[in-house]
């Protein structure tokens, strides 16, 4: 029984009891205790403390531990408990303040060893740069039950707690002795995470919408590294504001996503993801759901499937569905049916957003637009291919009101053929089917067909021309 330790431990305000076995490999008993130990002390006690900490940088605060060490039908356990008090540390880009705790129960046996760990940080504030703003007050607490083998690590539970977000898991970490990367296969269970409590303690989190949340089965699977990393992620449930998405996603590979993605419900009101999505309008909503699948790093496996069941902005509102295929040489087939279909407003909506472009500085630079197309979109235009239809009851273009608009467009590497282009105007009818247009050459090449009856004209004039709104204003002031 020792019952005074050396002077140095002395110092720090330790002290305790401890039973050394005389058996080899017979477990020993201790109960060791401290007082608050400063760690600005442990500089002129520790000089390579001191040189760690380097200049300009500070440690400063208050921890107590407490180690006791026994033995339960010859087998050793041992509990550790570190206190955390009047934390003061400043180290380059990240800033520690406040209290926390951290107890860890061991159980050797064998080469196995049980572990139980339980750290509340509740009380401490975490501040590094562009990463994590945790103030003081936010629980945060994390509790392991684990047992560890040379090969792998059997995690019988884990739950993490940040405000009022929870995650409770399982499972396990192989492959610990090999040169490879360790393998996962870890049940993160029922997911739950609150946007308030993402928005307190991450500075990335800022924009998303204050009381939204995210549930969800999270699974994880394949290596520990980005690029070996399987994330499967399934009943999700995405709320915030009026808006709601809910589906499954399954990735591989998160430093080039190869993803599976069914959105069974996208329920999204604009004015909700405007803050994060900035060109799409401020008002309006879309319904309808998304399936997505393809290897990012390989834009020619990208598949995307959206069903619009409704898409409502102001002056519109129309259904129907959009798929691309081959990012690399695109394919598309759409298919929109409107009631009404305001283009100017939409236009407009959809501009909001987007900052002025900035005026051509060289002559190579408005070449380089010569007619509303950069030479890079002229090239993605010239491989892509698809056909689109689009029906509206009612229509606005540039400020014409359109009937019965019908549209059938088919374009083959770039270059667009309107097989149907038909509207009511004015009271007659317009046609230009047979037009063509080639987007991509480098000066706008078309063929323009358009046939039209019973057009009254003199209205056209009159809505229409500068002409017209003067004989407008001459009318309505020798009414007055």
């Amino acid at each position: 029984d020792v019952d005074t330790l050396p002077p140095v431990l002395h110092a720090a305000k330790i002290g305790g009891t401890m039973s050394l076995p005389t058996a080899k490999d017979a477990p020993f008993a201790a109960d060791i205790a401290s007082g608050p130990i400063q760690l600005a002390s442990l500089q002129g006690m520790v000089p390579p403390f001191k040189d760690a900490i380097g200049k300009g940088q500070k440690i400063d605060g208050a921890v107590e531990l407490k180690v006791k060490a026994s033995s339960e039908g010859g087998k050793q356990k041992a509990d550790a408990a570190l206190e955390l008090r009047s934390m003061d540390v400043n180290m380059a880009s990240t800033s520690v303040k406040g209290a926390g705790a951290i107890k860890v129960k061991a159980e050797p046996g064998g080469d196995d060893v049980h572990l139980v760990v339980d750290a509340d940080f509740s009380g401490l504030s975490v501040q590094k740069k562009d990463a994590i703003n945790k103030p003081a007050g936010l629980p945060l607490k994390l509790s392991v039950d684990a047992k560890r083998s040379k090969s792998k690590v059997d995690v019988s539970s884990i739950e993490l707690a940040i405000g009022r977000s929870t995650i409770r898991g399982h499972g396990t970490v192989s492959n610990l002795d090999a040169k490879t990367d360790p393998t996962l296969n870890v049940d993160l269970g029922d997911v739950a995470l609150g946007f308030d409590d993402l928005r307190a303690a991450v500075p990335g989190a800022s924009k998303l919408p204050a009381g939204g949340s995210l549930h969800g089965k999270v699974k994880l699977s394949g290596g520990t590294s980005a690029a070996s990393l399987i994330v499967d992620a399934n009943a999700l449930d995405l709320v915030f504001g009026k808006s709601k998405i809910a589906g499954d996603v399954h990735v591989k590979d998160l430093s080039a996503p190869d993803l599976d993605v069914k959105l069974g419900t996208v329920d999204v009101n604009f004015a909700d993801v405007k803050p994060l999505v900035d060109s799409v309008p401020s008002e309006g909503a879309l319904k309808g759901s998304v399936a997505l699948k393809g290897n990012t790093a390989k834009s020619s496996t990208v598949q995307a499937h959206v069903k619009i069941d409704s898409l409502t902005t102001p002056g519109s509102a129309m259904h129907g569905s959009i798929d691309v295929e081959n990012l690399d040489k695109p394919k598309f087939t759409l298919a929109l049916d409107a009631d009404n279909l305001d283009v100017d407003r939409l236009r407009d909506a959809l501009s909001s957003g987007k900052s002025a472009p900035k005026k051509a500085a060289t002559k190579a630079a408005k070449d380089e637009n010569a007619h509303g197309l950069s030479k890079a979109t002229r090239a993605l235009l010239a491989n892509t291919n698809g056909k689109g239809t689009i029906n509206a009851k009612h229509a606005i273009v540039k400020g014409m009101p359109l009937e019965n608009f019908k549209g059938v467009l088919v374009m083959t590497r770039g270059v667009a053929r309107f097989d149907a282009l038909d509207f009511g105007l004015y009271g007659g009818t317009v046609s230009a089917a047979g037009s063509v247009i080639d987007l991509p050459s480098e000066k706008l090449g078309y063929d323009l067909k358009l046939k039209g009856k019973n057009v009254d004209f003199g209205e056209a004039v009159a809505k229409q021309t500068s002409l017209g709104k003067r004989s407008e204003e001459r009318r309505v002031g020798k009414e007055c």
